[in-house]
């Protein structure tokens, strides 16, 4: 059995290995969400600048985004999956802050 300090040590090993992995798909979501608000695709290409229109451009992006990450392989995933991540938790704050709720 292992003690708690050695625990608590890998625990925050596990933390600081993904941490760059971490910021760079965090980086990565914020520069979805910067070309997907492009004012281009709501003034030329007519998507609807309202909350569905720009949820469909950041969907689109990530997806893309993704299919890309996808081609790395392995390489990819961690950044994809910490991406993903950065998504998930964007769109939850949304949908709070909306007034969407679990229940």
């Amino acid at each position: 059995m292992s003690s708690a300090p050695s625990r608590a040590r890998s625990f925050f090993s596990s933390l600081t290995r993904r941490a760059p992995q971490h910021r760079a798909g965090l980086s990565l979501y914020e520069a979805i969400v910067a070309q997907a608000r492009s004012e281009p695709f709501y003034r030329q290409h007519g998507v609807p600048d309202t909350v569905h229109g720009r949820f469909e451009m950041i969907v689109l992006h990530v997806a893309l985004v993704l299919s890309r990450l996808e081609l790395e392989g392995a390489d990819g995933q961690p950044t994809g999956r910490a991406m993903l991540e950065a998504f998930v938790a964007d769109m939850d704050d949304a949908c709070r802050r909306l007034g969407i709720g679990d229940m």
